[in-house]
């Protein structure tokens, strides 16, 4: 009788982008170019996803894993769903509540630029510490998400190009008027990336300053089938 359950997946060393983000107020902060490069890999996934009609609809800094030498990989693709030339938008409910688009979350018609506004909350979340009203209760923040949208960055904190990126291309109400993930990829702000090996230091001297090896933080878990 088997009462185990093994999910056998590729080892991403560095755990997930949540592990880094919930050290932003113990004073682990990204900088713009870093940010930017963990984006262009997310986006690059992310071209090659809606360019087969697929939908992710669940980006968030927990789906992005890392690994030591700077990969960066988006997975858990369990809400992801096949668009077919029958059916060429969805209208069901999935995702993250503060990360939910605005259409996904009222169940109007979406296609893959759910996706886009879940890239720019997870930057916000990124640069500031948490994604936007997460000081609500989930309820309460899908309603306010609806009811006066998400301002994004603060054009006073951060630079031109990682703040028209956020706001304009990516944290638009309407679908309509957000950038494809190709086009984000051509965006000023993508050029300010750094590099994979610049990168890699920065995963490892958070490593050696806030994960020390008995203390590093599960890259695993364990389902059991009662």
């Amino acid at each position: 009788m088997v009462d185990e359950l093994w999910v056998v997946m590729e080892y991403m060393s560095n755990g997930s982008l949540y592990d880094i983000v919930k050290l932003y107020f113990s004073g682990v902060h990204f900088t713009e170019e870093q940010t930017s490069y963990v984006v262009k890999q997310v986006l690059e996934a992310l071209a090659y996803l809606h360019q087969k009609s697929r939908i992710h609809r669940d980006i968030k800094v927990d789906n992005i894993l890392l690994h030591k030498d700077g990969s960066v990989k988006l997975a858990d693709f369990g809400t992801a769903v096949q668009l077919t030339f029958q059916r060429l938008q969805r209208n069901t409910l999935a995702g993250t509540p503060y990360y939910m688009a605005p259409e996904l979350i009222q169940r109007i018609p979406y296609k893959d630029k759910v996706d886009i506004w879940s890239v720019g909350i997870s930057i916000v979340e990124l640069m500031t510490g948490t994604p936007p009203y997460y000081h609500l209760e989930p309820e309460e923040a899908i309603d306010a998400i609806v009811k006066y949208g998400v301002k994004g960055l603060s054009a006073i904190e951060f630079s031109e190009e990682i703040t028209d990126f956020t706001n304009r291309c990516c944290l638009a109400q309407d679908p309509g008027k957000r950038c494809s993930a190709k086009e984000l990829l051509q965006h000023p702000y993508i050029n300010k990336a750094c590099t994979k090996s610049a990168f890699s230091l920065v995963l490892d001297d958070i490593n050696k300053k806030h994960f020390p090896q008995s203390e590093a933080p599960s890259r695993g878990c364990v389902i059991s089938l009662n």
